[in-house]
C-alpha cells in the first residue's frame, strides 16, 4: 500500500469513528428544557393556619438572581426582594394548589427550608399535617419547624441585618444562635415525626415571635424573629405552650446543649457564668406503684462577671443551687399541662416497657407526680474566669 493509498484510509477511518460518535451522543438527554433562576418562583418557608374548616397557607418565595449576586448574603442596593403569598383550601394541597393560579411563572418546593405552624393548625390537624407534607417528593426531611402565636404574614416578610437575604435569619439558620444560647434546640420534620410515633414521648415545636423594640434602624424599630417558647404535644394529643422563660431549666438534661449564660443574682455578689455540654445519669424505678427517678448532672463552665470577691466554691454552690431549681421548675411546668417536658417517662419505657404500658394504660394516662423526681443531685465545676484568674481557681 502506497502512503497515498494509507493516508485516504486512516482519514476514512477517523471520519467514520467521529460519525459513530455524533450518532451516540444524539439520544443523550440535553438541558435544554432547563430553565433559569429568575423564571422560576422559589418557596423558601411556608407558614400553615387553619380557620373555620379551611387551611390558609402562606409561602414565602425569594429573588434567587439577586441573592446569587449578592455578596455573603448582602444584596448590593435596595431591600432584599421578599414576597409572600397567600392561599386557601379544604385540604392542605388544595390550600398549596391555590398559589398556582396566579404565581405567574413555575412554582419550585425544593428549597423549602422552614414551615411554620400556628396553634390552630396543630390543635385541628396536627399528624394529619405533618403527613401530607411528608408526601411532597420536594419536601426536605431536615427542614426545619416552627409554632407560632403571631400573624403568619409579618414572620415571613421579617428581615434580618443589614438588608441581608431572610435565608441567614433564625427562620432558616436557627442553629447559629442556639450555639451560643442553648435553651430548646431546633426542630426538624424528621425528628417531629420520629418523636410524635414513640409511645408517650412527648415532643415540641419552638415557637416563633417578632420582637418589635429591641432593634432600630437608622432610628426606626425594625421587628427581628426570636423563639419566645414551644408548643407540646404527646402523639396526637395537644399539651399546651410554655415561654422561654418557663423552659429555662430544659437546657441541662439535654444532651444538645452546647452552652448556656447564667446569673446569679440576688446573692451576697452578683456573678454571672457560662455552663457548657452538661453530663447527666437518669436511673428510673418504680416505688409503691409510682414512676421515680434519681438524677445526677455535672457541669462545667467559666466565670463571666463577679461583683465582689467570692470563693469559686461559693459560686460554684450557688450555680449548682439555680440549675437544680430550674429543673425542678421546668418539670413543675410540664406537669401542669400534663406534659413530660424533660422525657422522664420515655427512660422508663426504654428500660421497662411493660411496667411503663401498665402505669400509663398503655399511654393513654399521665403517670408523672409532683415528687417522681426522688432525688436531684447538681455539681458545678468552674474551670476558667476567662483572660483572669481566681486564686483560688481550680
Amino acid at each position: 500500500m502506497n502512503g497515498r493509498t494509507w493516508r485516504i484510509t486512516s482519514w476514512c477511518k477517523r471520519l467514520t469513528k467521529t460519525a459513530l460518535l455524533l450518532v451516540a451522543l444524539l439520544p443523550l438527554t440535553g438541558c435544554w428544557d432547563v430553565k433559569e433562576v429568575q423564571y422560576i418562583n422559589y418557596i423558601t418557608a411556608c407558614g400553615i393556619d387553619y380557620v373555620d374548616g379551611e387551611f390558609i397557607t402562606y409561602v414565602q418565595a425569594l429573588d434567587f438572581s439577586a441573592i446569587s449576586s449578592s455578596v455573603n448574603g448582602v444584596k448590593q442596593s435596595g431591600e432584599p426582594g421578599v414576597w409572600v403569598g397567600k392561599g386557601t383550601g379544604k385540604t392542605l394541597n388544595t390550600a398549596f394548589n391555590s398559589l398556582f393560579k396566579t404565581s405567574q411563572q413555575t412554582v419550585s418546593w425544593g428549597h423549602t427550608t422552614a414551615y411554620v405552624l400556628t396553634e390552630r393548625a396543630l390543635k385541628n390537624r396536627d399528624l394529619q399535617l405533618f403527613e401530607t407534607i411528608s408526601r411532597y417528593q420536594d419536601t426536605r426531611n431536615q427542614a426545619w419547624y416552627f409554632g407560632t402565636q403571631e400573624n403568619l404574614e409579618e414572620l415571613l416578610l421579617a428581615t434580618p441585618f443589614y438588608k441581608q437575604t431572610p435565608l441567614v435569619s433564625i427562620l432558616h439558620e436557627p442553629e447559629s444562635t442556639y450555639v451560643q444560647q442553648s435553651v430548646l434546640p431546633p426542630q426538624t420534620l424528621l425528628r417531629y415525626m420520629s418523636e410524635s410515633r414513640e409511645p408517650g414521648m412527648t415532643t415540641y415545636l419552638p415557637t416563633l415571635a417578632l420582637n418589635k423594640t429591641q432593634w432600630n434602624e437608622n432610628g426606626k424599630p425594625h421587628p427581628m424573629l426570636f423563639i419566645d417558647g414551644a408548643f407540646f404535644l404527646t402523639g396526637e394529643q395537644w399539651n399546651g405552650w410554655l415561654s422561654r422563660d418557663q423552659l429555662y431549666g430544659y437546657q441541662w438534661l439535654n444532651k444538645q446543649t452546647v452552652t448556656a449564660p447564667m446569673l446569679l443574682e440576688d446573692q451576697p455578689s452578683n456573678a454571672s457564668v457560662q455552663l457548657d455540654k452538661p453530663k447527666f445519669t437518669i436511673h428510673s424505678y418504680i416505688e409503691a406503684d409510682t414512676m421515680k427517678f434519681r438524677i445526677k448532672v455535672k457541669l462545667t463552665g467559666t466565670l463571666l462577671e463577679l461583683d465582689d470577691d467570692m470563693e469559686t466554691s461559693q459560686v460554684e454552690k450557688l450555680a449548682s443551687h439555680i440549675v437544680k431549681d430550674s429543673i425542678l421548675k421546668v418539670y413543675r411546668e410540664g406537669i401542669a399541662i400534663q406534659a413530660d417536658v424533660l422525657r422522664l417517662g420515655d427512660r422508663l419505657y426504654r428500660k421497662q416497657p411493660d411496667t411503663w404500658r401498665k402505669l400509663t394504660s398503655n399511654g393513654q394516662r399521665f403517670a408523672l407526680k409532683e415528687d417522681s423526681i426522688a432525688s436531684l443531685e447538681v455539681n458545678v465545676n468552674l474551670r476558667s474566669a476567662g483572660r483572669y484568674k481566681l486564686p483560688d481557681l481550680k
